[in-house]
């Protein structure tokens, strides 16, 4: 559904005691980001699993921080699996990203499956968060949280995530192996490493955008991830093989007991 603030101009009420009590699935879209969390903060359904807000507004901390701390209040908390938020890209350069404290009030979703945030709604997570978020979101199969970097020790918790987005991740190139042996440990199933940037595909090639800032680095970085992507594949294959082996030899020499 989507709602425009001007034919709302008292608020947004639902003039019901319990709106839509077996709503399943919400998407909603409003050029104010408040009609929405005040939809959703309305709507008391326990059974809605698939969440999709969007707004052509650029979202406050403050707003991200009343939206998530509604999710994690909300009757359906603990059955929601699907969790999709796309705001508008600030142009302003003192604008902040998605912090830590902001962005683990949402670690209460215990059930969800895929989480992903646009770019203008990237999350700067340190690798504290980055490992909370392994441990709360144990069912996790694609999340595309474009975090700001994936340096520093990681944690030994495993989540069943197949996909992740890096967004605009920066990595170096000696840290490329390590980074790609680490995930593949903590993400035991993760297939596709996939890095996200503000230009097309015909600027990369070219090696300058249509404004003329340069884009090389945007490709070497594509470049390094697309190795990570790789080389986490050829690492859980390794690792199954390891296993295997280790499970032939335990079996022979238990029949020779």
């Amino acid at each position: 559904m989507s709602v425009h603030s001007e034919h709302y101009p008292d608020g947004l009420s639902l003039n019901s005691q319990n709106p839509f009590p077996n709503l399943r699935n919400i998407a909603i879209k409003s050029d104010v980001v408040k009609w929405c969390i005040s939809f959703i903060d309305q709507v008391q359904s326990p059974y809605i699993s698939m969440l999709q807000v969007s707004s052509a507004e650029v979202v406050t901390a403050t707003s991200h921080a009343r939206l998530f701390t509604i999710l994690s209040l909300h009757p359906s908390s603990n059955v929601t699996t699907s969790l999709t938020l796309s705001f508008a890209q600030s142009t302003d350069p003192s604008w902040e990203p998605l912090l830590p404290d902001v962005f683990s009030i949402l670690f209460v979703l215990r059930h969800l499956e895929r989480i992903t945030l646009s770019a203008s709604c990237y999350a700067a997570l340190d690798d504290a968060t980055l490992a909370a978020m392994a441990g709360a979101w144990s069912k996790l199969r694609s999340a595309e949280i474009y975090p700001k970097s994936l340096d520093g020790v990681w944690g030994p918790r495993e989540c069943p995530l197949y996909t992740l987005g890096v967004g605009l991740a920066t990595i170096a190139e000696v840290d490329v192996i390590p980074t790609a042996a680490i995930l593949s440990q903590w993400f035991p199933y993760l297939d596709w490493v996939e890095y996200y940037s503000e230009f097309t595909a015909e600027e990369e090639e070219a090696g300058v955008a249509s404004d003329g800032s340069p884009t090389v680095r945007v490709v070497e970085l594509r470049l390094r991830w697309g190795c990570v992507s790789r080389l986490v594949r050829s690492f859980a294959v390794v690792r199954a093989q390891e296993q295997l082996s280790r499970l032939a030899t335990w079996n022979l020499s238990s029949s020779q007991r």
